[in-house]
């Protein structure tokens, strides 16, 4: 039962109440000698129930906080807290020079936002456009050190004959945040309500998520059959990734399975997949107020792009029958990309050619890869990255819990495919919810987006393959 408390108001009103029955004529009246009493001992009482208040909640999980928190993970998990880890991934280096060049392990790169990052192998085979991929890992810890391919890093000390600008290539594993509490507490809760560990569908959630901190959730099918040859009795589990809307690597996959294999039951077959992508697009208009407007603006025509490449910074635009207004180096641009989550990036305007129907503008850091064909390219302004990071935050928030009780794992079954709901009203919100932004207008989706799944077939997640943000 829970613990039950009072106000000082209430513990004093009790005193005075329990000395009105041993004296009947005793003046209870504020500030007398009765009630400086009650006051005392009612202030006394609040502190011990403070006390009272934290040892309770030390005593449960769904309560408990920090130390004690920590306390229950040791009881109930095989693995405690998560901490915080190292972004690992490549970076590409640019020779200035036909010569040879040597860039030494142990280099470091410092991010716009003042992060070290370092090579961890020497670089030193350079390809035909004088470029070279080596393996680098950030110094700090934390998600803050994730970073997109094609972010720019500054080489600090560059031996000479290598260009002091370097840029994120790819990531292999990505770098997390210290365990939240919630994260935490999430994890104890599925130890304690779904115990014994005899391969129950809670059990394969717990072990993927004790194989891997990258690990959000996960589907489990416990009696698969795909009706092509998969029999009853095997066991399915698709693992996702952080924000639950990012799919974990290859490697993820391997070590949650080798993870598995060592606790399963006896006689069990277990398959770990990755899930599949539904894609999704998402279209809104920004109505911006006073002073939050886009940079600059373009009328009578749309603007197009001729560059194409795996990474760009040099945009030759023609804008024919149109008139640009308030376009200055500073300012910021949109563009449409190629696979990069959310379809579009903004950049920074660093030179600016224009003539009256054309012109070259250069960006950093670069764009990533162009599509051929791309036509998109819009004025950016201060709104435009909050509003677009807010979308697909609405994505990321799409779960695999049951509708009901967001701390309780769904698990599926071949009939419904664990279905999530990309409601509109959902969109509507991220947007109005930023600062500066005075309307929003959906035009796509028209309505609510159901994942639903059909029977025999596997989960997908949603991903948000286009978001278009435009200015109303």
């Amino acid at each position: 039962m829970p613990l039950t408390t009072y106000t000082i108001d209430q513990l004093r009103t009790l005193v005075l109440a329990r000395k009105g029955v041993e004296e009947p004529t005793l003046s209870t009246d504020d500030n007398g000698d009765a009630w400086l009493d009650a006051n005392a001992v009612a202030h006394l009482a609040a502190m011990l129930q403070m006390d009272a208040q934290d040892v309770y909640n030390a005593l449960f999980p769904h309560l408990a906080t920090g130390g004690d928190l920590d306390e229950h993970a040791r009881v109930w998990l095989d693995s405690q807290r998560l901490v915080a880890t190292v972004w690992i991934g490549r970076v590409e280096l640019t020779r200035t020079t036909s010569a040879a060049v040597t860039v030494p392990n142990g280099t470091q790169m410092l991010s716009s936002d003042g992060l070290i990052y370092e090579t961890t192998a020497s670089a030193s085979s350079w390809d035909s456009s004088n470029r070279c991929v080596v393996t680098a890992q950030s110094i700090s810890t934390g998600a803050a050190c994730n970073k997109a391919d094609a972010t720019a890093l500054t080489v600090q000390s560059p031996p000479v004959g290598c260009s002091a600008v370097a840029t994120v290539n790819a990531t292999t594993t990505a770098a997390i945040d210290d365990e939240t509490h919630a994260h935490l507490r999430s994890r104890i809760l599925l130890a304690t309500q779904y115990r014994p560990g005899a391969g129950s569908p809670a059990d394969y959630v717990s072990w993927a998520l004790e194989a891997c901190p990258r690990v959000f959730s996960a589907y489990v099918y416990p009696r698969w059959n795909d009706g092509a040859g998969q029999t009853k009795g095997t066991v399915w589990l698709r693992p996702l990734g952080e924000d639950n809307a990012h799919i974990v690597t290859a490697d993820d996959i391997n070590t949650i399975a080798a993870y598995i294999e060592t606790r399963r039951p006896v006689g069990a077959t277990v398959t770990v997949l990755a899930p599949d992508r539904t894609t999704q697009t998402v279209a809104l208009a920004v109505t911006p107020q006073t002073g939050y407007g886009p940079d600059w603006t373009i009328t009578g025509a749309s603007m197009t792009i001729n560059a194409v490449g795996t990474t760009v910074d040099s945009l030759a635009v023609d804008y024919a029958g149109g008139t640009i207004a308030g376009l200055a180096v500073g300012d910021r641009i949109v563009c449409a990309v190629g696979t990069v989550e959310g379809g579009y990036e903004q950049r920074i305007i660093r030179s600016a050619v224009m003539g009256a129907a054309a012109g070259t503008i250069t960006v950093s850091p670069p764009f990533s890869a162009v599509p051929t064909g791309a036509s998109v390219v819009r004025a950016g302004g201060p709104l435009w990255q909050p509003v677009f990071d807010a979308v697909l935050a609405v994505f990321y928030g799409l779960g695999t819990s049951s509708s009901n009780d967001a701390d309780k794992p769904r698990f599926p079954t071949e009939a419904d495919g664990c279905p999530s709901t990309l409601y509109l009203s959902d969109i509507y919100h991220a947007g109005e919810s930023i600062e500066g932004v005075l309307a929003v207008n959906v035009s796509n989706p028209v309505a609510d987006v159901t994942n639903v799944r059909a029977p025999m077939a596997l989960p997908a997640v949603l991903i948000p393959s286009s978001v278009a943000v435009s200015w109303a």
